[in-house]
């Protein structure tokens, strides 16, 4: 019988970078945010891996990666621009944006 914190650990962890955490609950890691890297970015895209073409297309479509993160991306965040740049998206405002025009702030 194998005790809880192995079993945690030994699961993979979809986190751009990260290393298993020793003690975290099966909920806690189900309700983590999930990152891509790079490489699963442009693969996803349909490029072979991080080439200058694929820098090219995610400079011309505004895909920037995380902050701090040069390999890091945040998939709803690149859903979105890929939906602007198709004309897919009812509107481009935050949820925040939004209240603040219905507010008038």
């Amino acid at each position: 019988m194998t005790s809880f914190v192995s079993e945690v650990t030994a699961s993979p962890i979809k986190e751009c970078g990260a290393q298993p955490p020793s003690a975290m609950t099966t909920l806690a890691m189900s309700t983590q945010i999930q990152m891509m890297t790079g490489n699963e970015l442009a693969r996803a895209l349909g490029y072979e891996g991080v080439t200058g073409a694929f820098r090219s297309f995610c400079q011309a479509a505004g895909i920037k990666p995380l902050p701090g993160r040069r390999d890091c991306f945040d998939p709803i965040a690149v859903r979105r621009k890929l939906d602007d740049l198709q004309g897919l998206s009812s509107t481009s405002m935050t949820l925040v944006e939004q209240r603040r025009a219905r507010n008038g702030t």
